[in-house]
């Protein structure tokens, strides 16, 4: 085994198979993603867990893969914090670090950023949490680059300044000057 290789990503970023007494349903490939960001494009691919019951307990996961990682930790942060109908803090689970995004509505989503990739697993409706064991799952595959602020981790390739529509557009002047 490669010490410091990571495991090797599933061919449609999600894992597509039964987790810890959920059963994988549905894989789908969304264009049109949650956190879009300026001049970093971006392709969702989402999958659906179920858990039999009265009611069943169904978990959406989605892997939003950007096209660059350098100043994704700090746009997806920024864009969180901005969510005034959510409330955001910082857990450790699995030895990582994760956002915890409560609504007012009573729903709950862990978030991270793993070099361009955003990780976002939500729990079943009414339950406070998200199952662990699928959190697990994917932390094994995308390794958190959140440190325990919930900022980026030095060194990892999601780190650099936010990226917004404001920062692209002064980058362009720069270089428009520079021709």
């Amino acid at each position: 085994m490669c010490l410091g290789c990571g495991p090797k990503l599933p061919p449609r970023y999600v894992i597509e198979s039964d987790l810890a007494g959920f059963h994988y349903r549905r894989y789908q490939k969304v264009l049109d993603v949650e956190l879009p960001l300026p001049e970093n494009q971006a392709v969702g691919h989402t999958a659906t867990y179920v858990q039999g019951g009265e009611p069943p307990k169904i978990v959406p996961v989605f892997v939003t893969r950007y096209q660059r990682a350098g100043g994704l930790t700090e746009s997806i942060r920024q864009r969180l914090r901005a969510m005034d109908s959510y409330a955001l803090d910082v857990l450790k689970l699995a030895r990582e670090n994760v956002w915890h995004l409560r609504g007012e509505s009573g729903d709950v989503w862990l978030l991270w950023v793993s070099g361009s990739q955003l990780v976002k697993i939500g729990a079943p409706e009414g339950d406070p949490r998200v199952p662990p064991p699928l959190v697990e799952a994917y932390l094994e595959l995308y390794p958190s680059d959140l440190d325990r602020k919930g900022r980026v981790k030095r060194g990892a390739s999601s780190a650099g300044p936010a990226v917004t529509a404001d920062a692209t557009l002064e980058l362009k002047k720069r270089e428009g000057a520079h021709e």
